[in-house]
């Protein structure tokens, strides 16, 4: 039976790298979030951010949109969802507000009978 091969620790920092397109380590815990707050003098830390592919879907989708030549058409489509996305949230925050100043002045009601 054939062991596995276990990789080097450079191995793995160099795949880690390429991955995130960076070239040192300082310039990874630049651009993730995950390598700042992890002690990457330790391997475990290392493999943790090389199965930790943020990007991945990402990278792919993007690829994916640009190879079936339909850029505009999902642009667009994440423009209007992002456009329905910000009245949600406006409308959220003003029922909130509406809520807030409606419990305040019948606070200040309750006041002025005391």
């Amino acid at each position: 039976m054939k062991q596995p091969q276990v990789i080097t620790l450079k191995q793995l920092k160099f795949t880690v790298y390429e991955q995130y397109q960076v070239e040192n380590s300082r310039q990874l815990k630049q651009s993730s979030s995950l390598a700042a707050q992890s002690d990457l003098r330790y391997k475990k830390s290392w493999y943790l951010l090389k199965e930790n592919k943020p990007n991945d879907n990402v990278v792919s989708l993007a690829s994916h949109i640009v190879n079936k030549g339909q850029t505009l058409d999902a642009l667009e489509t994440g423009l209007k969802s992002l456009k329905s996305d910000a009245i949600a949230f406006r409308e959220k925050i003003k029922s909130d507000f509406a809520d807030k100043r409606e419990n305040s002045q019948k606070y200040r009601e309750s006041l002025t009978y005391i």
